[in-house]
């Protein structure tokens, strides 16, 4: 079963936190959009970079998909042939 964790808010916090930002005593937000960016993108922890890990840190392999054995038809009657009138 695959956990999920809400990150949201935290996310959400974050930018808020990136684009408010104000000289230390002062009123004047100094984030512009030109020069300044921001962007949090869904990874898979599989698909982190290599800086992301520590030396000696075992990094997470993509799971092996299993293929699914097709199922034959099924040799169940039908409904006029389990029920003649």
């Amino acid at each position: 079963q695959t956990k999920r964790l809400d990150i949201s808010w935290p996310i959400k916090d974050f930018s808020l936190k990136c684009t408010d930002w104000r000289a230390p005593d002062s009123h004047v937000n100094k984030y512009d959009e030109n020069i300044n960016s921001i962007q949090v993108v869904t990874t898979r922890n599989f698909d982190l970079p290599d800086d992301v890990f520590e030396p000696g840190e075992a990094r997470p392999t993509r799971p092996v998909k299993t293929k699914t054995v097709t199922k034959q038809p099924s040799k169940k009657r039908g409904f006029e042939e389990a029920n003649p009138e």
